[in-house]
């Protein structure tokens, strides 16, 4: 919803220490955008996409498999279904147990999971 423009005035803080919060808004961008830009757009439409056929990514029950200062990977059931969901913000891959297909990039799991570091994974379960 907003895309972080940079406002000029906006380094220094007001009177009280702080920001103005309101200073790096902008009324939205619906052109332009640059090629990193729309590839965040397009992963948000899968993303939205996939939540929107899978229930199981925002109902039902959570079970954590893991979780460390890096990583966090949760098991999601909806109505027999199972998603394997793994955010990874380290700076080095991580890896999970499950077998499945990613419902983002379509990439097929069998056994191990392997998730590149600043990414996540969604891997609807077999």
């Amino acid at each position: 919803d907003e895309w972080g423009a940079y406002v000029k005035g906006y380094d220094g803080a007001g009177s009280l220490g702080a920001h103005n919060d309101n200073m790096a808004r902008s009324n939205g961008k619906i052109s332009g955008f640059t090629s990193k830009e729309k590839d965040l757009i397009e992963y948000f439409k899968k993303l939205m996409k996939a939540r929107n056929s899978h229930k199981s990514m925002w109902a039902g029950d959570a079970e954590t498999v893991s979780s460390t200062a890096s990583s966090y990977v949760v098991k999601k059931t909806y109505s027999g279904e199972t998603i394997y969901i793994c955010f990874n913000n380290g700076t080095s891959a991580t890896t999970f147990n499950a077998s499945g297909k990613d419902l983002i990039t379509g990439q097929t799991y069998s056994g191990t999971v392997t998730v590149p570091a600043l990414s996540s994974v969604f891997v609807l379960a077999n």
